[in-house]
This record gives structure tokens, C-alpha cells and sequence, in this order.
């Protein structure tokens, strides 16, 4: 099925999101500028008219996703976009290979190591990286909402982050692990292990903290 009929099968509200999440897969994911007149190549290779490409554009500048801008010192003046939330993912990015964030050539890899013992390694490498990105974005979304300046844009901003990019991933990984069941139950046990591992020092931090809390509910009292 084809982008434009696939279209059509969606609702509204549906097909609001996809359109969106097709702009914005049209950004360079490292962070960098793009012109707009590669957006609108972009936008007539998959079918979308140059007014829904306009459309969200505005919608994401107004949420903060995106921001515009001019180059007077072009001939014509050059208008540029740019994504600004993998900017704080820069330093993550560095130590990967750029194929990394193409979640459907990872999807292949392991499909071509399927009964292998590297298509495990590659699937628990995969969900690590990923899981620390989601990590990322949350902490992006909290100090993103904490610097907008009414309850309005903040929860819109929220919102849209949650729709547009931590969903789709959790979404996209959960697909993942069904379509390599085989392997995936012993790969999210190594995770949980892991992540366990990491939860013991929390626990002893709290511990000391409650142990001051109580001294000094203690003095109080005495």
C-alpha cells in the first residue's frame, strides 16, 4: 500500500500525526540545517502538498521544535529549518555510526543474523541504545516545558514530544521484540539485570537520605 492510500484508511486525528511525524522525518537527525527547498523536494517525493508541509511547519515552530532562519547574506535571501531536539543528543550521536537512528536497516541486520548468536548481541545493543535515547528525550522534554512560559504551551509541548518521538520508538521496539520472540524474552531478562544492577546504588542513596530525614525529624522532637 502506498503513502496516499495508506492515507486515507486513517482518521483525522490520525492522519494529522502521520503527516507530522512525516515532516519531521524529513530533518536531519543529527541536528543540522535544511533548506527549504529540500523540504519541499522531500515533501513532493512522498506525496504531500506544499500547504500540509507548511501547515506543520508553523505548528512546530510555534511548539518550539523547529526554528526558521534567514541567511541575508545569500542571494536570494536563504530560508533554512532546523530540528532543535537532537541537539541535545549530539554527544550520544558522536560515539554511534550515523545508520544508527534508521531503525528499519537495524531491523534487517538482525533479521539477517537470525539464529545466530550475534542477532542477540544486536538486538540487546539496539534496545540499550534506544532506551538511553528515550532517557534523553525525557530529560530534554522536562527542561523544554520548564523554560515555556504558560501551562498551555508547556503541556502542548509535552504532548506533541510524547506523539512524535517516545512513543513511536517505544512502539517501534515492542514490534521488534514480537517479530524475534525466539530470542527476545533471554535479550529483556539481560536488560532488566541491568538495569537492576544499576537501581542498587539509588537504593542505598535513599537509604542515607530517609536515615538523615529521620535524625532530624528525631532532633526536632527532642
Amino acid at each position: 500500500m502506498d503513502r496516499k492510500n495508506k492515507a486515507k484508511i486513517l482518521n483525522p486525528g490520525e492522519a494529522e500525526r502521520a503527516a507530522r511525524q512525516t515532516v519531521l522525518s524529513m530533518f536531519p537527525q543529527d541536528g543540522s540545517e535544511i533548506r527549504w527547498t529540500s523540504l519541499e523536494k522531500k515533501a513532493r517525493e512522498c506525496g504531500m502538498s506544499l500547504r500540509t508541509l507548511r501547515k506543520h511547519l508553523d505548528r512546530l515552530e510555534e511548539t518550539g521544535r523547529v526554528v526558521r532562519i534567514i541567511k541575508k547574506e545569500e542571494k536570494p535571501p536563504g530560508v533554512y529549518f532546523q530540528l532543535m531536539d537532537p541537539a541535545l543528543f549530539e554527544e550520544i550521536y558522536a560515539g554511534l555510526p550515523k545508520e544508527f537512528i534508521n531503525m528499519e536497516m537495524w531491523m534487517d541486520n538482525i533479521e539477517r543474523l537470525k539464529g545466530r548468536p550475534e542477532a542477540s548481541e544486536t538486538l540487546e545493543a539496539l534496545l540499550k541504545t534506544q532506551l538511553m535515547l528515550l532517557n534523553c528525550e525525557l530529560i530534554h522534554v522536562w527542561g523544554k516545558a520548564l523554560n515555556l512560559q504558560c501551562d498551555e504551551k508547556a503541556a502542548a509541548f509535552i504532548k506533541t514530544m510524547m506523539e512524535d518521538y517516545i512513543h513511536p520508538v517505544i512502539n517501534n521496539l515492542g514490534l521488534l521484540l514480537r517479530v524475534h520472540a525466539e530470542i527476545a524474552d533471554k535479550v529483556l531478562d539481560n536488560l532488566l539485570d541491568d538495569v537492576l544492577a544499576e537501581a542498587a546504588p539509588i537504593q542505598r542513596k535513599w537509604q542515607r537520605i530517609l536515615e538523615k530525614l529521620r535524625e532530624g525529624v528525631k532532633r526536632k522532637e527532642g
